[in-house]
């Protein structure tokens, strides 16, 4: 038995209420904070739980890390080390 099954027989065995959510009525503060929703969940659900996860660690915009990272890498390049950074990332 479905979870929304359970749900509705336990709700007419205890005499309550049943509704019906219209598509696209739940807005942010219907959601309590422990619901646990799966990250698949948001956006398009190519996003999973654990990539997710990652942002949490992000400490600025990742573009900003990627390129500070990139111009990084490119000055110890034109500092002498090309050659091991090609040995590095091929």
């Amino acid at each position: 038995m479905g979870a929304i099954t359970r749900a509705f027989a336990n709700s007419i065995q205890t005499g309550g209420a049943v509704s019906i959510i219209a598509d696209d009525s739940i807005v942010n503060a219907d959601i309590n904070t422990s619901a646990a929703i799966d990250a698949t969940k948001i956006h398009d659900g190519s996003v999973s739980n654990t990539e997710f996860g990652y942002i949490g660690g992000l400490t600025s915009d990742a573009q900003t890390q990627i390129s500070a990272n990139t111009s990084a890498i490119s000055a110890k390049a034109t500092k002498g080390e090309a050659i091991a950074m090609s040995m590095i990332f091929g």
